[in-house]
């Protein structure tokens, strides 16, 4: 499978839990997070993309914010799938709130 894949979620967080639910890459699929916010951290499970053959995709994964809005992501993929298919990714992303984003655009407005 390839091309454009959409996440579209609606969730609720209650203390340091998180359930959510939705698209996720374009298929139905619920997730489940802890967040520990002390620390930047955010852990959880995600369960998607249900297939006869193959069974759902099964994402466990972890987040560190290293500093400010940069952080770092490692995850296992398919870690249920009856087609042994399991991957892992290590990964770095950018996450800016609504305040980083009025910040960026004042500075580029000038």
């Amino acid at each position: 499978k390839s091309g454009v894949k959409f996440n579209f979620q609606i969730g609720r967080r209650i203390q340091r839990f998180g359930l959510r639910a939705g698209l996720i890459e374009s298929t139905g699929g619920v997730g489940l997070d802890y967040f520990i916010p002390d620390f930047g951290i955010r852990t959880g499970v995600e369960l998607f993309d249900y297939q006869k053959e193959a069974g759902p995709n099964l994402r466990l994964y972890s987040e560190i914010k290293i500093w400010n809005v940069l952080f770092m992501r490692m995850a296992g993929e398919d870690l249920i799938s009856k087609d042994k298919k399991q991957s892992a990714t290590l990964s770095l992303g950018l996450r800016f709130t609504d305040q980083d984003l009025a910040a960026l655009i004042a500075l580029f407005a000038r």
